[in-house]
């Protein structure tokens, strides 16, 4: 997302600590249907034909289950694509290692980082594993096959693979550029600044030069396209994929994708419209969005930094600034229509529902757009978990010894509290029935499955 810096400071994680009974372990692997029922209890529900449907769901039976398959040395990362393997950072060894799902262990590489072609077969291993400071590091990428057996040793620092081709690009920080190359380590062009994305479609690569604060357009053969002026995380296309916003020094401009300029917006752009007609332009002096068509006029205005439309595109969702966390919802001619404490993460998949998160008070809600607060659950937002219909959310806490613990919590989307995890969510399984968490004190991950049995 552009602008990560100012969407940063607008969803700041608190560093508040909960120390109260949730303290208490609540490591129970299996729930029962009739536990299930009573968690049916704990959930804020004030619309009552909710609460009905999530109390009839748990009475019908289904039991809920959550097995322990494995445990792992070292910190989760990642699943591998074909989710037949996971990778793990062990701090003790300053280790990166992959393992079978099987717990059999495959690879372990010091001070690297690992990132896995689109397709899964290939791996691209930085070493130094993490970006330095300073530009005189001498970074080293190799790409590798599954089990370990070097392709090709390559220089460079981020590689990056550009999803469905047979290509990846690295960076050189010292010269500013990005090698765009083939799988066997041939280069195939040199690019101007690292490489950023795709932008306009699937045959366009976009990279960022910091030392000219220029964007480059190229095609997948490195031909130079156009360029845009602009500054880091400024950058944002239209949804026709005919133009862009290129946001810098406080204000925006509209490019084509030829790199001519069309207008000039005062502030921010931060969001366009789903239909592209219109753009929101954030001023943080006044800690106001305005709505404004493509030729500059202004249909509305908005408190806060509008982060979202709704996917109708009929409202629009904005944040808090500098105070109290809280997201409201407009109509687009600037009507309010809501005021929901929290922060909002996301909609659900079936976009009628909004996701709220309270990182100060560590709890998530639930809202639609045309009623209150649905549901309350514990713990901040960690991940929507769409096959299973589970919202996951976390809890935090300093013990005793400064450590930070934490909790995973399982929720059903009606509600219920399904199961709670000893440890920090860390990842969903690409076939979406596992489960990745990790104690912070310890160096391990604990793998679970789940089932639903009626």
């Amino acid at each position: 997302m552009i602008f990560q810096s100012l969407h940063n400071l607008v969803r700041v994680f608190s560093a508040s600590i909960l120390v109260t009974a949730l303290q208490a372990c609540l490591a129970q692997t299996t729930v029962s249907q009739n536990s299930i029922s009573k968690s049916v209890a704990y959930a804020s529900i004030n619309n009552p034909q909710r609460r009905s449907q999530a109390i009839d769901r748990a009475a019908q039976a289904t039991e809920f289950s959550l097995e322990e398959i494995d445990s792992y040395p070292g910190r989760f990362q990642s699943f591998t694509p074909d989710g037949q393997g996971l990778v793990t950072y062990d701090f003790d060894s300053d280790q990166t290692q992959l393992f079978d799902i099987d717990g059999t262990k495959i690879a372990s590489f010091i001070d690297t980082s690992i990132r896995f072609s689109p397709n899964g077969q290939i791996m691209a291993l930085m070493s130094p594993a993490a970006l330095r400071v300073s530009s005189d590091v001498e970074y080293t990428t190799r790409l590798m096959t599954l089990d370990g057996s070097e392709i090709v040793r390559l220089p460079g620092s981020q590689p990056s693979f550009i999803f469905n081709e047979p290509r990846l690009a690295t960076y050189n920080e010292a010269e500013d550029i990005s090698h765009l190359l083939d799988f066997e380590g041939k280069e195939i062009a040199t690019l101007k600044g690292w490489f950023y994305g795709l932008s306009f479609g699937s045959q366009d690569l976009v990279t960022y030069s910091e030392t000219e604060a220029k964007y480059y357009l190229y095609d997948f053969e490195g031909t130079e396209l156009a360029t845009f002026p602009g500054s880091i995380e400024g950058w944002q296309p239209m949804p026709d994929g005919q133009g862009v916003l290129v946001s810098d020094d406080n204000q925006t401009r509209l490019f084509d994708r030829n790199g001519s300029e069309q207008v000039v917006y005062p502030g921010y752009g931060i969001s366009v419209s789903p239909d592209g007609q219109a753009i929101v332009i954030y001023s943080r002096e006044e800690n106001i969005s305005r709505l404004v068509s493509l030729d500059g006029e202004e249909i509305a205005s908005y408190e806060g930094p509008a982060w979202n439309f709704t996917a109708d595109g009929e409202n629009v969702i904005t944040a808090s600034y500098g105070g109290p966390e809280e997201t409201r919802v407009y109509a687009l001619d600037g009507t309010q229509l809501l005021a929901l404490p929290g922060s909002f993460v996301e909609f659900t998949p079936d976009e009628k529902t909004m996701i709220m998160t309270s990182y100060d008070e560590q709890m998530t809600s639930t809202y639609t757009l045309d009623t209150a607060e649905l549901l309350v659950f514990r713990g901040r937002f960690a991940k929507f978990w769409p096959e299973q219909e589970i919202i996951i959310t976390s809890i935090s806490w300093q013990n005793e010894s400064s450590y930070l613990e934490g909790q995973t919590h399982l929720h059903s989307v009606e509600g219920e509290e399904l199961a709670v995890i000893p440890g920090f969510f860390g990842g969903i399984s690409p076939d979406g029935e596992a489960i990745a968490v990790y104690p912070n004190a310890e160096s391990r991950t604990d793998l679970y499955r789940v089932s639903w049995r009626n």
